[in-house]
């Protein structure tokens, strides 16, 4: 099975004080024996280095830790769809319900894959269940 995350989901992985960040080391688990895989948007790899930069500037992770967690995310079988191929679908989404550009991003990603949503997103997941379950597709 793979699942489509965010960066969000991914720092969980190396900061273990952010909230679900137990099940987000599942998922990693999970990949890391074969059992799963992610599919990420192109942005996904700037987003993660951002976040542990950022991390590391707050002295919540040390310079060796982030470099540790960098070599993860690189070693990661994801399959990475580029956004310039989704962009009008991207846009189709974001006008026809009111999201976001970047949000609607992750909703064009593989419908085939289950979604893993970020905390930004997570508060409008059920206006999205809703959407999805009105045009027929799955989540």
């Amino acid at each position: 099975m793979r699942f489509v995350i965010d960066a969000c989901v991914a720092a969980k992985w190396f900061l273990p004080d952010e909230p679900y960040s137990a099940m987000a080391l599942e998922l990693l688990r999970s990949a890391t024996a074969g059992t799963t895989g992610f599919i990420v948007p192109d942005l996904f790899f700037s987003e993660c280095g951002n976040i542990l930069w950022k991390a590391t500037r707050h002295q919540r992770l040390t310079v060796g830790e982030t470099r540790a967690a960098i070599r993860v995310i690189e070693d990661l079988q994801t399959v990475m769809v580029p956004a310039a191929t989704l962009l009008e679908g991207i846009l189709q989404i974001a006008q026809s319900y009111d999201r976001t550009f970047y949000d609607s991003l992750y909703i064009v990603l593989p419908s085939n894959s289950r979604p893993i949503w970020s905390r930004r997103m997570r508060s409008s997941l059920m206006r999205r269940r809703r959407i999805f379950r009105s045009s027929g597709s799955a989540l």
